[in-house]
């Protein structure tokens, strides 16, 4: 009697006991793709831009950038999470408001160091009116 090698491989999205399955990793990045090229602005035919995410889409999946800085850097791993688990709506949203809160804190800083430093009337004024906007968009998301 021969014995034949058993390989027996563990795929994530498909739960052991058949509980619960979850759909294919690449499926999912791929509806992620799909609702990015739906909502934002296609540059070519593998790159979106979509409320300062950049979405690039690759053989593996998709690749999500934050385009807060000057160079594009990859998202972190929560917000990739998000995508994967709660979907496109709820990951951009966690992300925005994130974001938003990061601007508001240094626009405060900055103008904390206004006020009690430099006391340069028109930079004062500039950054209020940049946290306004950014609280806009804040209260814009939180109501979307």
């Amino acid at each position: 009697m021969q014995i034949k090698n058993i390989v027996i491989t563990f795929e994530p999205w498909i739960s052991l006991n058949n509980s619960k399955t979850y759909s294919h990793p690449l499926t999912r990045f791929m509806d992620i793709w799909k609702e990015a090229l739906k909502r934002g602005t296609q540059i070519d035919n593998n790159n979106v831009i979509y409320k300062g995410v950049k979405f690039v889409q690759t053989e593996f999946g998709v690749d999500v950038y934050t385009t807060e800085t000057d160079f594009y850097k990859e998202m972190d791993l929560g917000y990739l999470r998000l995508f994967y688990e709660e979907g496109f709506d709820q990951a951009m949203s966690a992300y925005l408001h994130d974001k938003y809160c990061r601007q508001i804190e240094w626009y405060n800083q900055r103008i904390k160091h206004e006020v009690s430093g430099r006391k340069n009337n028109r930079r004062f004024e500039y950054l209020k009116k940049l946290r306004d906007e950014t609280l806009t968009k804040l209260n814009y998301e939180r109501n979307n």
